[in-house]
């Protein structure tokens, strides 16, 4: 029984294969969890290779709609912050907290408020699979003045104990610490005014 073929060098060709007993016992075992897939999937062995396409297209279909739901979900979120943005000698500073329980990811809520705040420094932090992501924005106009998303990120990154890097206009990482969010965003204001006079 042929179970793989490659190549591994010029010329030179690897096979892996089962004979006798063992050939008989990898059969068996295939059988078994196909008849076992089958009772999963209320399928026969015969039915399972259509029925496994139309669940991963169906799977394909739920995921595109969960990703549109999030994006519409961002859009009402993003609206909802940009009320709660702060003045900094002139400047629109927004420090938003996304939760898990959001069904908003910090990317998408991130990329959702860029869209509306216009000119502005943006810094969202959201927990995701255990960790903390971290983005920061800043519109072309502030990046002139000084102001730079890396910097902004430099001041929160040892609050949230997060690495990663970016450049003026947009800098994003991961950070493992949650309870700094609050006082890394504290962080950010003396620094736009510090940018802004430099």
């Amino acid at each position: 029984m042929l179970l793989s073929e490659s190549a591994i060098g010029a010329g030179i060709r690897r096979v892996e294969g089962l004979v006798s007993v063992a050939a008989d016992a990898y059969d068996n075992r295939v059988r078994e969890a196909a008849e076992e897939a089958g009772s999963q999937l209320t399928a026969t062995i015969d039915q399972l290779p259509e029925t496994v396409a139309r669940l991963a297209r169906e799977r394909r279909e739920l995921e595109k709609k969960i990703a549109t739901l999030q994006s519409q979900l961002a859009g009402t979120r993003a609206a909802e912050y940009l009320s709660k943005a702060q003045d900094v000698d002139g400047v629109r500073y927004l420090a938003v907290r996304a939760d898990d329980g959001d069904g908003v990811n910090a990317k998408d809520l991130a990329d959702s408020i860029r869209a509306k705040l216009g000119s502005g420094v943006l810094a969202v932090a959201g927990g995701e699979n255990g960790k903390i992501s971290l983005i920061v924005t800043v519109s072309a106009d502030l990046v002139k003045r000084g102001v730079s998303a890396k910097d902004v990120f430099g001041a929160i990154a040892p609050h949230v104990d997060a690495k990663g890097g970016g450049g003026p206009a947009l800098a994003q990482g991961a950070g493992k610490n949650g309870a700094g969010i609050d006082a890394g965003f504290a962080a950010v204001p003396p620094l736009i005014r510090s940018a802004l006079r430099a």
